[in-house]
């Protein structure tokens, strides 16, 4: 979409750029895309920083959620046959 089209070149710029603690990322690190933002002369409107947000909150999301392991103890599909269904 056209309208996203500065908002995803500022992110393909910050998208490894990350705030973390231990082995978990915090969230994004703002003053490189402040930084960023003021080099590719991108404004940070409010609607820009939604849609710069919304890109970090589904990177979180995903980041901290488990991946599926079919060998965890707890796995809903744990010593059945692949393929094989409830």
């Amino acid at each position: 979409m056209e309208q996203n089209e500065e908002a995803w070149e500022l992110w393909s710029e910050v998208k490894t750029q990350w705030r973390s603690s231990g082995f978990s990322i915090l969230g994004l690190n703002y003053p490189s895309l402040y930084l960023e933002a003021s080099r590719l002369q991108i404004p940070l409107t409010p609607r820009m920083m939604r849609k710069i947000k919304a890109l970090e909150a589904a990177c979180l999301r995903a980041s901290h959620t488990k991946p599926e392991d079919p060998d965890d103890p707890d796995h809903p599909q744990r010593g059945q046959e692949p393929g094989e269904m409830d």
